[in-house]
C-alpha cells in the first residue's frame, strides 16, 4: 500500500495587532519603580567593583549547623547585621565597616565575612540557628527553603517573610538611615 505523501496546508495564523512599544515601556518602568528591590539588584553587578573590597577586607568564617538542626535559604540569600549598643540592625549596608554578611551555602554550612575583631564558634548554638535562620526569612521576598519539612520553619516563614524591604528597612542609603529608624524602629533581640 503506497503513503500518503500529501502535504495538508497550514490554516493561516491570526494577525497580531501591532505593539505600542511606548506603553510597554512606560508598564514596564511602573512595574520597576512599584518594586525597590529591582534597582537594587539590577545595580549590582555595576558595584561589583564596589562591594567586592568591603568583602575581602572582612575576616572569613564557616560556621556549621548543630546536629539535627539547619541553615534555611532563600531568594534573597545574602542577610546583613550590624551590632550597636548590644543591639542588631539587620539590613545594613556593605560599605559599614562593622556589617557582617551571612550566607548559607548548604543546609549544613553558612559563609561568614564579618569585621576583623571577635571570634566565631565553628558549630553554632541552636538559639543562634533559630535568630539567623530567622534573618534570612525576613530577608526572603516570596521564596524559603528548607532541606526538610516542619512546622517550625512553617510558622517562622508566615510571620517573617519579607519583613526587609530593600531602600526601607534594608540596605538604606545614609542620607534616609535617621528617617528610617525614625520610621520603623528596629526590632530587638
Amino acid at each position: 500500500m503506497p503513503l500518503d505523501c500529501s502535504v495538508n496546508p497550514t490554516p493561516a495564523l491570526p494577525r497580531l495587532a501591532p505593539i505600542d512599544r511606548s506603553q510597554l515601556v512606560l508598564r514596564t518602568v511602573d512595574a520597576m519603580n512599584a518594586d525597590p528591590s529591582y534597582f537594587f539588584v539590577s545595580a549590582l553587578p555595576n558595584r561589583v567593583r564596589i562591594i567586592t573590597p568591603d568583602i575581602l577586607a572582612r575576616d572569613w568564617h564557616t560556621i556549621a549547623a548543630p546536629e539535627g538542626h539547619s541553615f534555611l535559604i532563600s531568594d534573597c540569600p545574602v542577610v546583613t547585621y550590624k551590632m550597636q549598643e548590644r543591639r542588631i540592625f539587620t539590613g545594613a549596608g556593605f560599605g559599614d565597616e562593622n556589617t557582617i554578611i551571612l550566607l548559607p551555602v548548604s543546609p549544613n554550612h553558612l559563609f561568614v565575612a564579618s569585621p576583623r575583631h571577635g571570634g566565631w564558634p565553628t558549630v553554632f548554638s541552636a538559639s543562634d540557628m533559630q535568630y539567623v535562620n530567622r534573618m534570612i526569612a525576613q530577608f526572603a521576598h516570596r521564596n524559603v527553603y528548607a532541606n526538610a519539612e516542619s512546622e517550625e520553619v512553617q510558622r517562622l516563614v508566615d510571620t517573617e517573610i519579607d519583613a526587609k524591604q530593600f531602600g526601607e528597612n534594608a540596605f538604606v542609603p545614609p542620607a534616609r538611615q535617621a528617617t528610617a529608624r525614625r520610621d520603623r524602629p528596629e526590632r530587638q533581640t
